[in-house]
């Protein structure tokens, strides 16, 4: 009794867990955003067919125009352009559009593209959601399909160009840690300018101090001559002193002797 039961709990939870499930299904699909699937495939459609018979330099113009526009709206539109364009030397010219595929959510509707080109076919994607009754492009991808030998070949080229990489900077280092047995001789170099550099501004500041004591030896003797010519001058006015002195006493020269001379302001009228 207990075991059947058991049963029945059991299925009356699946029953439960059942019903949930198709309910948030149906409530899921019930908040999905409305789109017109036809209007929205000529939009990209259009975009497609825009990017791939354009050149570059076309492409790189309409970008311009559409950043001088400074809108939200356009960014998305702006990066699948330029996706395109990093893209382009990899796909060819343009064939046709081979699928389509749209996925819509609450919050956005994804559209999956695949576009065949000369070279190779191309996966594109561009997610859209709606402002107001405007929907605009939000994020892009455009990814070309490479078979596996070009991948396999791009993968062997990137690891011998890393390997190649490695081996001449272990090259190079092995080249600089050989040249540290020279350094010595740098350091030589190095020493000898330094002490070139001091010898020459030492020679010019002795060669300063030699003018300058030659110019204070000049000063001094310009000065003992200029004293030696004033002493030449007070003894021949002593000698007259000295004399007038003895004419006038009617005594000798040797009877007195002249100590001091000074001038007086003073004069008196005989």
């Amino acid at each position: 009794m207990k075991k059947y039961l058991t049963y029945l709990l059991l299925a009356t939870f699946l029953c439960i867990m059942t019903a949930c499930g198709s309910s948030n299904v149906q409530n899921n699909e019930a908040k999905a955003i409305e789109y017109n699937q036809a209007e929205l495939q000529n939009f990209v459609q259009e975009r497609i067919q825009i990017v791939s018979q354009c050149t570059s330099e076309e492409v790189n113009e309409l970008i311009s125009e559409l950043r001088l526009a400074d809108e939200e709206e356009t960014e998305g539109l702006i990066s699948f352009y330029e996706n395109f364009n990093n893209s382009r030397d990899d796909l060819g010219d343009y064939v046709n559009v081979l699928n389509w595929d749209f996925n819509a959510s609450a919050e956005e509707v994804v559209v999956n593209v695949k576009v065949a080109y000369t070279l190779r076919n191309c996966d594109m994607t561009l997610g859209f959601e709606r402002k107001g009754n405007i929907a605009y492009i939000t994020y892009s991808t455009v990814t070309p399909e490479f078979s596996k030998e070009e991948i396999m070949r791009k993968a062997g080229l990137n690891t011998v160009i890393g390997i190649g990489t490695v081996f001449v900077m272990l090259a190079f280092m092995s080249f600089l840690i050989s040249l540290l047995k020279y350094s010595y001789i740098l350091v030589k170099i190095h020493n000898a300018i330094a002490n070139s550099a001091k010898a020459i501004l030492g020679k010019g500041k002795k060669e300063n101090k030699t003018e300058v004591a030659n110019a204070g030896v000049d000063k001094a003797i310009a000065q003992i001559e200029a004293n030696e010519e004033e002493l030449a001058d007070d003894l021949e006015l002593v000698a007259v002193i000295a004399a007038a002195i003895a004419a006038a006493t009617g005594s000798s020269t040797d009877d007195f002797v002249v100590r001091s001379i000074r001038k007086s302001t003073k004069w008196k009228r005989a």
